[in-house]
């Protein structure tokens, strides 16, 4: 006999297992290590995403009218997170640029934007290996390594239980940084950021220009830069530069 709920279940397990095989593989932090690019042949690409559009989002309200609510309630600081410039996240590939040249690394800083999405998929049931193919910059680009700074989300978060508010809002920069092996897409370091800052002293000025806050998303946005190449930075020695631009 025919069964309505074997079949809603039989569906449910389908539609999990495909998004379960669909799913990014989880990484976990890989701590960086002087003697991964201590061969003499080794040559590091630098390169970075595009900026996300600076926000304001609303983790909490989960439906549609609560959503409209939380817009309504911060529609002014979410027209001043559009308003503010986050640019200063691109200066640090020159900043690692700078810190790997001085341990005498061959390094060419990419001016382009890298999308990951839209590389070509790589399959490997290794833990530490990416599921995207980063071979062609081997191929065009003739690099060992490539060394992503990859940002998600720039801007303003505020914690919401349906309609209800539960937490003032603050600056919030998530954003990772990884070295990987171009002819293996094996990454050899990996660092996941998600960095919050709350407004010092009360965020609800009423001109709206939301100087607390907007002081808080730039000390986000220094921490970034400065946990990206502090990594690196260590046991530094000054070498002749071997520093390439294109």
């Amino acid at each position: 006999m025919f069964n309505p709920n074997k079949l809603k279940l039989f569906i449910a397990l389908f539609c999990l297992a495909i998004l379960s095989g669909c799913a990014a593989k989880q990484i976990d932090p890989i701590p960086y290590s002087h003697q991964t690019l201590a061969a003499d042949n080794q040559r590091i690409g630098i390169i970075s995403s595009a900026l996300p559009e600076t926000d304001m989002t609303y983790p909490g309200a989960d439906c549609l009218l609560c959503m409209g609510a939380a817009s309504a309630m911060n529609s002014s600081l979410s027209s001043h997170a559009e308003t503010i410039d986050a640019s200063e996240l691109y200066q640090v590939k020159n900043d690692i640029a700078e810190v790997l040249t001085k341990q005498g690394k061959a390094v060419v800083v990419l001016d382009q934007h890298i999308d990951i999405d839209s590389l070509e998929d790589h399959s490997s049931k290794l833990p530490n290996v990416s599921d995207k193919s980063f071979r062609s910059f081997a191929n065009n680009d003739n690099l060992t390594h490539l060394l992503v700074l990859d940002f998600d989300y720039i801007g303003f978060q505020r914690k919401y239980a349906a309609y209800i508010p539960t937490s003032d809002p603050f600056a919030r920069v998530n954003a990772r940084a990884f070295l990987v092996d171009t002819n293996t897409n094996e990454y050899q370091w990996y660092l996941p950021l998600n960095i919050t800052q709350a407004a010092n002293g009360e965020w609800d000025e009423p001109d709206n220009n939301f100087p607390g806050l907007t002081n808080a998303l730039y000390q986000a946005l220094a921490k970034t830069r400065e946990s990206m190449q502090s990594p690196l930075a260590q046991q530094t020695v000054e070498e002749p530069s071997k520093l390439v631009t294109e």
